[in-house]
């Protein structure tokens, strides 16, 4: 057995009626999965994160560009990866607590989701990127590097969050979006379109960036600043507010 260290991030600690719940919730589906045809199973090589025993999986049967016998990343039950669909977890990628994965979607390399995280749809999240909280991730989106995607936040469309990138509280990125550098989108702050967010960049609140805008370097975008078309915001500092006036430090 391998104990895994690993420095773990909370949205909060929880309560018991929110675990009560979700023990609820897994045991009516543990009598529905028992009537799909497994996909895989739980082997004997099994590491140990923040108290979780987690099972290196071993896939039972043909599906996807998985073959029979290959073996999978970590699950700590097998409520975390659905045995329908070609969802797959691979290398040392991680899914535990009441985190799931499903349909189509992919989590490898050494990410991390747990919580109550959701990967789903042709998703996939890889690298060192960690998923938490009541986080989603679906369509065809891509969250990689060393991003951490948690709160409520939402990732979707054929969205990307990579490098070192933070995504958090009910921000959304959609469309063909790019979040990326050491950028951090959080509050109710509205990403889509082509638009890219990177550098140190800071949008949050209800700021909404559209089109083919860039937000870059030290700028702050936030209460109900708009930003769309062909606009770049960057330099020193620029701070965008309601009236979209820009003011460097």
């Amino acid at each position: 057995m391998t104990k895994y260290k690993h420095e773990r991030y909370h949205v909060s600690d929880g309560a018991f009626v929110r675990s009560f719940i979700y023990w609820f919730r897994f045991s009516f589906k543990k009598g529905v999965r028992m009537a799909i045809k497994k996909k895989y199973e739980l082997t004997d090589e099994v590491i140990v994160v923040d108290g979780r025993t987690l099972y290196r999986i071993r896939a039972l049967r043909d599906f996807g560009s998985v073959r029979a016998g290959e073996l999978g990343g970590f699950v700590e039950a097998e409520d975390n990866l659905s045995h329908e669909g070609n969802c797959w977890i691979s290398d040392d990628a991680k899914v535990f607590d009441f985190a799931e994965v499903y349909e189509d979607a992919r989590v490898y390399g050494y990410a991390m989701i747990y919580e109550d995280a959701r990967i789903y749809g042709n998703a996939r999240v890889y690298g060192y990127a960690i998923v938490f909280g009541f986080a989603r991730i679906y369509g065809y989106a891509q969250v990689y590097g060393e991003v951490m995607v948690y709160g409520l936040a939402r990732i979707y469309g054929y969205a990307q969050v990579y490098h070192d990138a933070r995504v958090f509280g009910f921000a959304r990125a959609h469309g063909h979006a790019c979040i990326h550098g050491y950028a951090q989108v959080y509050g109710r702050a509205h990403i889509c379109g082509f638009s890219q967010i990177y550098g140190s960049a800071h949008v949050f609140d209800d700021a909404v960036i559209l089109d083919n805008a860039r937000i870059n370097n030290k700028a702050r975008i936030f209460y109900r600043s708009r930003v769309s078309s062909f606009e770049e915001i960057g330099g020193v500092r620029a701070d965008i507010v309601p009236d979209e006036a820009i003011s460097d430090d």
